[in-house]
């Protein structure tokens, strides 16, 4: 069986609002191995508390968990450029774990001081390798 790509266009959003965005649900038990954002727009880093992160969040097969399987921090050294694909720092090798029918959303959460950064939305790819029976 071949690797799955879970793909979805996520929105913008603005300084110091947070969103959460359905991305899919798992085809098949496997593994994250990838997982990449490739922002719209280019955004500089900032250092915290004027920062942002987005993760990649397997909620389970309820809809209802909270693993971060990937993140990116976006602050000083680790910006957004402008349509290029950059990759997220996946989590420990038991938040990779899925199962068919995990649904898998995208958070863009804020961290904010006196200002903050922007999300300028963009494109979220997932990899999954099947699991070996």
């Amino acid at each position: 069986m071949a690797n799955a790509i879970i793909r979805n266009s996520v929105p913008a959003v603005t300084i110091a609002a947070d969103t959460t965005t359905p991305l899919g649900a798992c085809p098949f038990d496997g593994f994250v191995i990838r997982a990449t954002y490739t922002a719209r727009a280019a955004v500089a880093g900032a250092a915290s508390p004027d920062s942002r992160t987005v993760n990649l969040i397997n909620r389970g097969q309820a809809g209802a968990g909270a693993v971060v399987v990937a993140t990116r921090p976006i602050i000083v050294g680790a910006s957004l450029e402008d349509n290029v694909e950059g990759d997220l720092t996946l989590g420990v090798a038991a938040n990779l774990i899925v199962n068919r029918g995990d649904v898998l959303d995208w958070e863009s959460l804020a961290v904010t001081g006196a200002g903050g950064l922007v999300d300028p939305g963009g494109t979220v790819e997932v990899t999954i390798r099947p699991a070996l029976n």
